[in-house]
Order: C-alpha cells, then sequence, then structure tokens
C-alpha cells in the first residue's frame, strides 16, 4: 500500500518534464544556491555537532576532576580531624606487637624449659643406652656404623614391611641407578651391558664387604642389642610425644607470663577507647562536616560547569534549527528537482556543469545540459 502511495507521489507527466527541462540559467542558479545550502548547512551540522562532543568530554572531565577535589579535600579534613586518634592507635599498636613479641619468646624460652625437664631422665636413659650399644660393638669387633637404622634393615631386618623395604632397596641398586646412568652416559650399544653390570657388580660388592665386615662376624651381639635400640626409639617416641602435647598446651600461667598480658590488657584499653573516639568523631563528620565540604567545592566549580552546559545547550539548539532547515531543503530538492534529475545529479559540481554549459552556449536550456552532463 506505501509503496504504490509512493509511486504515485513520484509519476512526472510529460507536460512537466516538458516545463522543467525547458528551463534556463536562472532555474539552474535557484537549483544551485538550494544544493549549496544543503551541503554548507550539513557541514555545520557537523562541525557543531563535533564541537558539542567536545564540549560534553570537558564536561565529564571537569566532574571527574571536581570529584576527585572532593574526595582529596575531604580525606584531607578527615585525616586533620582524626590526627590525635590515628596517632594513638598507631603507637598503641606499634607497642603492642613488641610486647607480643617479647612474650612470644619468653613464652618459647618456658615451653623448651619444660620440655627439657619432662624429658630429661628419657634423654639420659638413651644416653646411657647409646653408650652401652657402642661399647658393646667395640668389644666385639663391630664398627659403630652398625648402630644404624639402615644397617639393621638391609642385614638385620625383622617383619615383611622390612623386607620389602630391603627388596626395595636392591630393585634400586640393580635396575634404577644402572638404568639412569646409562641414559646419561649413553654409551655405544654393546658398552651399555657392560656398564650396567659393572653398576650393579658394584652395588652388590659393597653389599657383601659391609656383610663380611659385620654381619658374618657377628655371634648375636646384633640381636641382643635390637631389645637396647628398640628401648632408645620407644623413648624416642614418647620424647616426641611430650613435646607435642606441650606445645598444644594452652595454659600459659606456669611460663610466668602475667607482666606481659597486664601491659597488654592495658593496651587495648587504650586502643578500644582511641578506636571508639575515632568512630564517633568519624560519624560525625559523615553526617555533617562531609556534606559542607562537598557543597563548598561544587559551588567553587559551579559557574564552570553552568557554562559550559550552556554552550552545550546551546549546539545542541544550532543543531536542532539547522537540521530542521536541512530537512526542508531536502524536502523541497526531492519534490521540486530529484524527480526528473534523480538523486546522484543533484550535487555543486553537476549542477554548476550545467549552469556552464548554459551559459556558454553549449545548451538551449536544462534538458540538453543534463543530457550532456549525463
Amino acid at each position: 500500500m506505501e509503496n504504490n502511495e509512493k509511486a504515485s507521489v513520484t509519476i512526472v507527466t510529460e507536460q512537466e518534464k516538458e516545463e522543467f527541462f525547458s528551463g534556463g540559467s536562472n532555474e539552474i542558479k535557484e537549483m544551485l544556491d538550494l544544493i549549496e545550502k544543503r551541503d554548507k548547512l550539513i557541514d555545520e551540522i557537523k562541525l557543531t555537532s563535533s564541537e558539542g562532543k567536545k564540549l560534553e568530554k570537558e564536561l565529564t572531565d571537569k566532574k571527574k576532576s571536581i570529584e576527585k577535589e572532593e574526595k582529596e579535600v575531604v580525606n584531607k579534613a578527615l585525616s586533620s580531624e582524626l590526627e590525635q586518634e590515628n596517632r594513638i592507635i598507631e603507637t598503641t599498636n606499634s607497642k603492642i606487637k613488641t610486647i607480643k613479641g617479647k612474650r612470644d619468646k619468653a613464652k618459647e624460652k618456658g615451653i623448651r624449659r619444660r620440655i627439657k625437664e619432662e624429658t630429661a631422665d628419657l634423654i639420659e636413659t638413651n644416653t646411657k643406652v647409646k653408650c652401652y650399644i657402642r661399647k658393646t660393638l667395640k668389644e666385639n669387633n663391630l664398627p659403630g656404623y652398625c648402630d644404624n637404622d639402615w644397617y639393621y634393615l638391609m642385614y638385620c631386618n625383622q617383619g615383611i614391611v622390612q623386607l620389602l623395604m630391603k627388596w626395595m632397596v636392591f630393585i634400586i641398586g640393580y635396575v634404577v641407578i644402572p638404568y639412569i646412568v646409562v641414559k646419561i652416559v649413553n654409551p655405544w650399544f654393546l658398552l651399555k651391558g657392560i656398564l650396567w653390570f659393572v653398576i650393579a657388580a658394584l652395588f652388590f660388592g659393597i653389599y657383601i664387604t659391609i656383610y663380611l665386615l659385620t654381619k658374618d662376624n657377628d655371634t648375636g651381639t646384633l640381636e641382643e642389642l635390637r631389645e637396647y635400640r628398640e628401648k632408645i626409639a620407644k623413648n624416642n617416641r614418647r620424647i616426641r610425644e611430650i613435646k607435642r602435647n606441650i606445645r598444644k598446651d594452652d595454659e600459659d600461667e606456669t611460663y610466668g607470663l602475667d607482666k606481659y598480658d597486664e601491659d597488654l590488657k592495658m593496651l587495648e584499653e587504650t586502643l578500644n577507647e582511641a578506636t571508639d573516639k575515632k568512630n564517633r568523631k568519624t560519624k560525625v563528620f559523615e553526617e555533617n562536616v562531609k556534606k559542607q565540604i562537598i557543597e563548598s567545592v561544587r559551588e567553587k566549580h559551579s559557574e564552570s560547569i553552568s557554562k559550559i552546559e550552556e554552550e552545550i545547550t546551546g549546539k545542541v539548539n544550532i543543531c536542532k534549527e539547522k537540521t530542521e532547515e536541512l530537512k526542508s531543503i531536502e524536502e523541497k530538492l526531492e519534490n521540486d528537482y530529484e524527480k526528473f534529475l534523480t538523486k546522484p545529479y543533484l550535487n555543486v559540481g553537476c549542477i554548476s556543469r550545467m549552469l556552464e554549459l548554459v551559459e556558454g552556449g553549449n545548451a538551449k536550456n536544462i534538458g540538453e545540459a543534463f543530457e550532456i552532463v549525463k
């Protein structure tokens, strides 16, 4: 329906065509003047719009600058208002940190003293048992390294767990270590097997050598000493348990920390009092002073803000007026000329050329000029 209506509007009679195309330089000048006005308005609208956008950016930057200034002035005023309380809080926190450090050191010293006292008998027993083991090994011509967990694992193991661990060591000695060495050295193919064999033989040789020097000469001494070694292990477990329980114990009375606790209590009271006062002052500042400071800053910049806003409003109004004027010209061009010349030819270049042709005598009227331009 709309397309039919539009088509009916653009229908041009032969008489209208003849009247239009028979026009001369005066009609072309009117058309050219209208097109020049249209182009000028388009340029002016673009320029005014660009200026308006710059003003809007300037306004945005100005408002951000004002907000930043508000925050700075408010923070400075609040800091000045709370200067005394902040100084007390900072000093008190520093003292609390120092005293807590001294208290922790005193407590640690007390813990170490308590551990030493409660484990003294066990440590003394272990020392005596170790001396007995060393003496017994020496009397039976056995080296001191026999009193070692790894030695007992490899040569005097008991139970399935220790047996599995022993076999794991053999796997490492015969497989893992040779594999790593061969990978790193990466010799000729045949030398790989030889190198592997040498490393495995070296491991086995060390194992057998230690066996011949110790276990082979043992007449039961190592098994007799197992009981004493287990006693030391049991005492060590008990010592670790005592240390763990003492460190978990929250009771501090035995460490003489009363003086530190009293000082900390007084400092915490001072800190709480200063913090409460700071909070009250902050509340009053937020409810009253802050608002006044912000209003003062905004009032200082209100004139410059209003000026920019007025300029923006002026640019908007100019754009609006020129847009209305442009719309009117474009409607006239469309209704009076576009239906004859079509839109691509309604520009300064084409119309100026047509005017030159008519005024120069190369064309009698608009019709002939238009044919030449096309």
